[in-house]
């Protein structure tokens, strides 16, 4: 068994309006763009599809928000917000039952150098294999992201915990389940959930 998790709203907290993120990094934010989701926004998804680069990203969020373009980085980099608790025992855990643990993410350059090196991302530099959409250049619900997720991981059925509904509906290769996880509360008690139903259900047939 594989478990498939995306990282944020999983394992990694986020934050989902550029207001937060601006009060969170000490920036100040037009009034008129505090509520904004940070999700569907088409920079954001151009920049984690590798469409384009960093350097074009922070000039055009910059231009979008009408904030200094100095402070773009520092604006971006407050999406990330540390990881829910007790994600890398539970990865320990599974991994001594056997079970391999590896990420599909949408993310982007600058936050996978952080999540690959901060030790508050702990839980995330322990997943193998680890496939981001701005290295493959596609987005999930793109079918070539979970191809590129089952490339990686190899044969065996995939437990996938996202929490994103379009990426859960879209479809998913034939060894593939997918289970939504509920952001606005502790996801740990979710995935041990879904993972174990998973689990007795493969070792019922």
């Amino acid at each position: 068994m594989i478990l498939c998790l995306d990282l944020g709203g999983v394992v990694v907290r986020v934050r989902s309006t550029w207001g937060s993120c601006a009060d969170a990094a000490g920036l100040r934010l037009p009034e008129e763009f505090r509520d904004r989701l940070v999700g569907p926004d088409l920079v954001l998804a151009a920049y984690q599809a590798g469409e384009i680069q960093e350097t074009e990203y922070y000039q055009r969020l910059s231009e979008s928000l009408q904030i200094p373009s100095e402070d773009a980085p520092r604006l971006h980099a407050a999406i990330l917000n540390s990881c829910y608790s007790g994600w890398a025992e539970y990865l320990s855990e599974l991994n001594s039952r056997g079970v391999r643990t590896g990420c599909l993410s949408n993310t982007n350059e600058a936050h996978w150098r952080t999540m690959l090196t901060h030790p508050d991302y702990q839980a995330v530099q322990m997943l193998e294999p680890r496939v981001a959409s701005f290295l493959i250049g596609h987005n999930k619900p793109s079918l070539a992201a979970y191809e590129a997720f089952s490339a990686a991981a190899g044969p065996g059925p995939i437990l996938f915990l996202d929490d994103t509904p379009t990426n859960l509906t879209a479809t998913l290769p034939a060894n593939w389940r997918g289970c939504r996880i509920d952001p606005s509360q502790e996801t740990l008690d979710q995935a041990r959930h879904w993972v174990q139903e998973y689990w007795e259900f493969l070792h019922s047939s």
